[in-house]
């Protein structure tokens, strides 16, 4: 095996291939045979940068007690590479260290790592944890960390406060989530289309989720966000939520935020919410809304396609504290679907159901 080696760091690995001849019925043959399983050298404490990249006939790599290291893209793209014995020594795991390793099974991650890099795991589409806790070290999640991979159930530790974007982008077979006391922000698409996802609970110190977190989480039945929470836009979309609290918090409810979510049945506009964005509610089926006085605007297409029905009043009660309503803000794609709203006479709700030609009542 061939390692450039400075300063106790490897720098380079060289795949080796020897010819050799090998007795046969008919004489002897030449092979050329290949190293595909690594063992490196005692002494090492780092893996540099790219020191394996690409390394295509590598099937397993053999660390040595006292590596701290893994750098950056040290064994990205390492698309045969099955498994890594990992020494507990271990404490940083480099950005891209192991991106679009896409064969890689077994890797003990210990409790030792205090670091993962951005993308460390990213498209490790054959890498399974059955339940899986993260080091305690931690105090955050990077970016895309996690991405493609086949993890079910994980457990955020204490001290975490940041779960980067696109930290379990992908992760389709991702279940349950345990998050931790202490976190304070999910970024955008962290979650997105984890079409396995079934529960996933919400401290109270969480008061950030960006957009497209939950987006086509098509499993997630239940969601029960802190009060001080607020969420950016496309959030819930496509989840299998039927009700859902919206925290007092909210002063308005970001765009496409519900929409596509077929299920929801029953939501509640508390008092605190200005605005309804752009296709908030769009292609949802809602049995029962409640829009309360404070309410001043209603987006584009925020209700286009739903055919919101409140079983109480026989129809949508539109707030006099209502100034503004979009295009295409009740429209529905049929006849029958078509909205009924309910509106106080001399109200702007009113003005815009004439000038619109949508069914409405007049109530005291």
């Amino acid at each position: 095996m061939a390692f450039e080696i400075k300063n106790n760091v490897l720098r380079k690995y060289t795949p080796q291939e020897n010819i050799q001849q090998i007795k046969t019925d008919d004489g002897y043959a030449t092979v050329l045979i290949t190293t595909t399983t690594v063992v490196v050298p005692d002494g090492i404490v780092e893996i540099g940068n790219n020191a394996f990249a690409k390394c295509k006939k590598i099937e397993k790599v053999i660390l040595p007690n006292g590596l701290k290291t893994i750098s950056k893209s040290a064994f990205k793209d390492c698309n045969n590479l099955v498994e890594i014995v990992v020494p507990d020594t271990l404490e940083n795991i480099g950005a891209y260290a192991f991106s679009g390793c896409s064969k890689l099974k077994v890797f003990q991650i210990p409790d030792t790592v205090k670091v993962f890099g951005k993308y460390a795991f990213n498209n490790c589409s054959s890498l399974e944890f059955e339940d899986f806790t993260l080091p305690k070290g931690l105090t955050e999640i990077p970016e895309g960390l996690f991405r493609g991979t086949k993890i079910k159930k994980i457990t955020v530790p204490s001290g975490v406060k940041r779960i980067g974007h696109r930290a379990f982008h992908c992760c389709y077979s991702l279940e349950k989530v345990d998050l931790p006391d202490g976190l304070e922000t999910i970024e955008w698409e962290a979650f997105y289309i984890c079409a396995s996802l079934k529960e996933i609970n919400f401290p109270d110190t969480l008061t950030s989720i960006g957009h497209c977190v939950f987006n086509s989480c098509c499993s997630l039945e239940s969601i029960a966000l802190p009060e001080k929470c607020v969420v950016s836009g496309w959030n819930f979309t496509g989840t299998s939520i039927t009700e859902f609290k919206i925290p007092k918090s909210w002063e308005e409810i970001p765009a496409y935020c519900f929409a596509s979510c077929k299920k929801l049945t029953m939501i509640e506009i508390p008092k605190t919410v200005k605005k309804i964005g752009l296709g908030a509610f769009k292609n949802v089926r809602v049995e029962n809304i409640i829009l309360n006085e404070g309410l001043e605007e209603i987006g584009d297409e925020a209700f286009l396609g739903s055919n919101v029905i409140n079983n109480k009043n026989g129809g949508l009660l539109l707030p006099k504290t209502l100034k503004q309503i979009g295009r295409k803000a009740f429209f529905c794609y049929t006849w029958e679907e078509q909205v009924k709203l309910l509106v106080y006479k001399g109200s702007y709700a009113e003005q815009y159901a004439k000038e619109n030609g949508i069914e409405y009542e007049i109530v005291d």
